[in-house]
């Protein structure tokens, strides 16, 4: 219960508070009777770290698997000062809003872009990792999955031979997800496409 309605001074921001518990009980499984608070500042979440109480009664901190991004909205939501948590829902869900809409591309994403692959190859997760823009784990990713579908795993690099065998199949799937997520920006057919125009530019010049 937030400080403020403890002492009969309910407040907006003490409905936020309620509701920042709830998501908390989501993402970890436990039940708010188990949170206790940082001895130095009063919280009971923060920089990712839930503060719980043991059956002995000691206080210790629990990591969340959660990003950094929703780990500080969630912070705010349940600030033990209620002036230091948003004002209203409507706070909450703007910020919200860039989550949302990540989740809503990915969905749209699954809809639109069949993960197939003539090789049995995962591309879950690289498609994970281009709809939250992680580009850098993204073009790991896609290295990974290019050397499992050519067998070339232990030798982490492609011969000429390997890539004439590589799965069209898979190699359609890598460029469709890199085209959708890239706004048309990336891909293999947008790199095959400026390779041809800066051969033709320098064929002019020479």
């Amino acid at each position: 219960m937030p400080s403020e309605q403890t002492h009969g001074m309910p407040k907006l921001a003490s409905d936020i508070y309620a509701v920042g518990i709830i998501g908390i009980q989501a993402l970890t499984g436990f039940k708010p009777n188990k949170f206790s608070q940082n001895p130095q500042t009063n919280e009971i979440f923060e920089s990712g770290q839930l503060f719980l109480k043991s059956q002995a009664g000691n206080i210790f901190k629990y990591q969340v698997n959660v990003s950094q991004y929703l780990g500080d909205i969630l912070s705010k939501m349940v600030r033990y000062y209620f002036k230091f948590r948003y004002k209203n829902a409507f706070a909450v869900l703007k910020d919200l809003t860039p989550i949302w809409n990540q989740y809503k591309n990915l969905y749209e994403t699954e809809q639109e872009v069949s993960l197939c692959s003539e090789c049995g190859i995962d591309y879950t997760k690289l498609r994970r990792f281009l709809a939250l823009g992680e580009w850098k784990e993204a073009d790991e990713e896609t290295e990974k999955c290019i050397l499992k579908a050519a067998n070339r795993e232990i030798e982490g690099w492609l011969n000429s031979e390997s890539i004439k065998i590589l799965p069209e199949q898979d190699l359609h799937t890598i460029d469709k997800l890199w085209l959708h997520f890239g706004k048309g920006r990336f891909g293999f057919s947008v790199q095959k496409k400026n390779l041809f125009r800066n051969r033709q530019r320098l064929a002019r010049i020479w």
